[in-house]
């Protein structure tokens, strides 16, 4: 997590405060209560990264904590402003997404020991009294570690068919295998500390973004930009990351050859 100014302190501290702000019921008043703060003391991308996934956090914990069907339809304006800011900055939405809630949302506990699982921290994104929540990202985490080599040996299968070069091609798809195993053991993982039940019924909503429960059919309104109309974005999930796309894509060429 980036060493934000201390300026944007009281996002932190609400976004470290989620569980208990929820479990009391006064996650709402509290983002009301927030102070309306301006970006431009964000400096490096990290600062940028982190301001959407502190934001998209306090917004999801804001819309989501109580009942589905009478969700806020105002997103208030401290949040809503900044989250537009950061958003247009970063070119991506306003809502929740794979980018936030696991790429940009970990850190190492133990500097000197290996990246799993099990040596990962939440930054933010935090709604559960439970290891569930934590275990959900920090698996997805891994899993794109170990699919991001496919990113270079997909390169290199391409290159080398159009070369000619055929045990080039073997050797990079071979490499591909090893990663897609690699993922689906880590898969496997995810149910040591989260059940599905916990997964779909608690911990799912949270990603909803703005069209699900009362906001299904109208959208949300986020205030001080009311002449945006509605914004219905999607949540999170991981279907958004790269390199799975990449992945799936790369193996359909495979599967009617390369053209």
């Amino acid at each position: 997590m980036s060493k934000m100014n201390e300026y944007y302190r009281p996002w932190i501290d609400l976004c470290a405060n989620m569980v208990e702000l929820i479990r009391n019921n006064r996650i709402q008043q509290a983002v009301l209560q927030l102070p309306l703060l301006a970006t431009d003391k964000l400096v490096t991308y990290e600062d940028w990264r982190t301001a959407h996934l502190l934001l998209v956090t306090m917004a999801s914990g804001y819309l989501w904590s109580g009942n589905p069907k009478e969700a806020p339809l105002v997103l208030p304006r401290n949040i809503s402003i900044p989250l537009v800011a950061v958003s247009e900055r970063l070119g991506i939405r306003p809502v929740i997404c794979h980018a936030s809630a696991c790429l940009a949302n970990w850190h190492l506990i133990d500097t000197n020991q290996p990246f799993s699982p099990d040596n990962l921290q939440l930054n933010a994104f935090t709604f559960l009294n439970s290891r569930g929540n934590h275990w959900f990202f920090v698996v997805t985490a891994q899993i794109e570690k170990d699919f991001a080599p496919c990113i270079y040996e997909i390169v290199r299968a391409v290159c080398f068919s159009i070369r000619g070069k055929q045990n080039y091609v073997d050797s990079a798809l071979s490499s591909i295998v090893t990663c897609l195993n690699n993922a689906s053991a880590t898969m496997k993982r995810m149910s040591e500390h989260l059940s599905p039940k916990e997964f779909y019924h608690e911990l799912r909503p949270f990603l909803w973004g703005y069209n699900e429960g009362s906001l299904k059919q109208n959208g949300i309104i986020f205030e001080g930009m009311e002449d945006r109309g509605h914004f219905k974005y999607g949540g999170g999930s991981a279907a958004q990351s790269s390199t799975i796309q990449l992945v799936d894509a790369f193996l359909k060429s495979v599967s009617v050859g390369f053209r």
